[in-house]
């Protein structure tokens, strides 16, 4: 609903990967990344992040830009896409 909503539930709840809406109210995309990726919490702030926008140009150039952001799907996405990318996620953390 909202980034720091998002902030939350990481916290409060153990992810595999967390698909981040890019434009949200109070907090957005952007900054809840960076605020996961500053948790005193080794095995939080290094959950894989997907940014999910509907955005094109400028914000997919800010995504791919983005430290604190692994990757990005466009939406509305192919389900494939989806997997194509958990699965390279799932074998980053494999090879780890």
């Amino acid at each position: 609903m909202d980034g720091q909503k998002a902030i939350k539930a990481v916290i409060e709840h153990d992810y595999d990967v967390i698909l981040m809406d890019i434009n949200m109210p109070i907090m957005d995309g952007f900054e809840a990344a960076k605020q996961i990726r500053h948790l005193p919490l080794p095995h939080k702030n290094t959950i894989p992040i997907i940014a999910v926008t509907a955005s094109i140009g400028a914000a997919i150039d800010r995504v791919s830009q983005n430290p604190f952001i692994d990757d990005c799907l466009l939406k509305p996405f192919n389900p494939e896409h989806l997997r194509d990318k958990l699965m390279e996620i799932a074998g980053r953390n494999v090879m780890k």
